[in-house]
């Protein structure tokens, strides 16, 4: 990067020899490669969040803290599962049961990696 923007000793940019076509372009690439990957990580979240509603039979919007269940990629399991415990009453299952919570802690870890 410092080749396509030469400074001289003062610190000025060498006008005769800079690149900052070559760096713009660099900076936008990656700029819409970000994106594009943003855009993949909501997709997987949407699908992970819609398939938790459907296993547990009600919507996050419902349960409380539902930001953790929202920002669930950030925090472990054993949180995840917290506040599924938490809103039980809520849930068409028990997440205190194994069946149920091995379910959950797969579907978890695969969408986490």
């Amino acid at each position: 990067m410092q080749s396509c923007l030469p400074k001289d000793e003062a610190g000025n940019f060498i006008a005769e020899r800079e690149r900052s076509d070559a760096v713009h372009d660099l900076l936008a690439f990656l700029a819409k490669r970000m994106l594009e990957m943003n855009r993949q990580k909501q997709q997987v979240i949407r699908g992970f969040l819609g398939w938790l509603e459907r296993f547990v039979g009600a919507k996050v919007e419902d349960l409380t803290p539902k930001t953790r269940l929202q920002g669930y990629y950030e925090h472990e399991y054993e949180s995840f599962l917290a506040v599924l415990r938490k809103n039980k009453r809520k849930l068409a299952v028990d997440p205190a049961r194994w069946e149920p919570a091995e379910a959950l802690r797969a579907e978890f870890e695969v969408e986490r990696t």
